[in-house]
């Protein structure tokens, strides 16, 4: 079999990318973590909340900003339902959907490429 322990790392991979969105999802039920960057540009934060995540970036009107000019990370209570959503104006872009979206498609990428012994050509196949 070609390439056999390539298709091998790369079921791994996309398995332990599940688990940490599963791991994530239930936990943001408890914690929301946000991670963010601000410059004078705009300013761009990713989501992890009551099973949703989110990316925002806007223009920043004020100084007053949650992150700095680095990635950082914060701790904040849950708030609201998990939802879709997008939004585009010419100052911002927020985007929404539940956690559990990207972490079926990862599992179905596991599963579908050697874990299970699938031989799908793409993550959409039913394994």
């Amino acid at each position: 079999m070609k390439y056999r322990k390539l298709r091998i790392a790369w079921s791994v991979v996309w398995g332990i990318v599940a688990v940490l969105l599963v791991a994530l999802w239930v936990r943001s039920y408890w914690v929301a973590d946000a991670i963010g960057r601000t410059s004078p540009l705009r300013e761009v934060i990713w989501e992890s909340n009551r099973g949703s995540l989110s990316y925002v970036r806007f223009v920043p009107h004020t100084s007053t900003s949650q992150f700095t000019n680095r990635w950082s990370h914060q701790f904040l209570h849950p708030t609201g339902d998990p939802r879709f959503g997008f939004a585009y104006t010419t100052d911002a872009t927020f985007i929404m959907f539940p956690t559990c979206l990207p972490t079926i498609l990862f599992l179905t990428q596991f599963c579908c490429h050697g874990a299970v012994g699938g031989q799908a050509a793409s993550p959409f196949a039913l394994c």
